[in-house]
């Protein structure tokens, strides 16, 4: 890609940080019957550095047995170490 400016690259960053931090913090607004944790490992460029990290999601399906995304995160190259923070994070409304 030619062309981008590192302002815009900036400016387009900020607001995905924004919607991302406002998406781990929202409620959520009811009771979920099931939740499920699932796991990929993805490589992670990190400094000079090429990193397998997991990222674990958080699903759950509510009382109309609709699917939703609950939540995520990325961390180290041990799942269990996210298997107890990504449930934690979750709030409820």
């Amino acid at each position: 890609m030619t062309g981008l400016k590192q302002s815009a690259v900036s400016a387009v960053c900020a607001g995905r940080d924004e919607r991302g931090t406002a998406f781990r913090q929202h409620p959520l607004p009811g009771p979920y019957p099931y939740v499920g944790l699932d796991a990929q490992y993805l490589k992670v460029h990190a400094g000079d550095r090429v990193r397998s990290l997991a990222y674990v999601v958080a699903t759950g399906v509510n009382g109309a047995g609709d699917r939703e995304v609950l939540g995520g995160d990325v961390g180290c190259r041990v799942p269990h170490c996210l298997a107890t923070r990504v449930p934690r994070s979750l709030t409820a409304a």
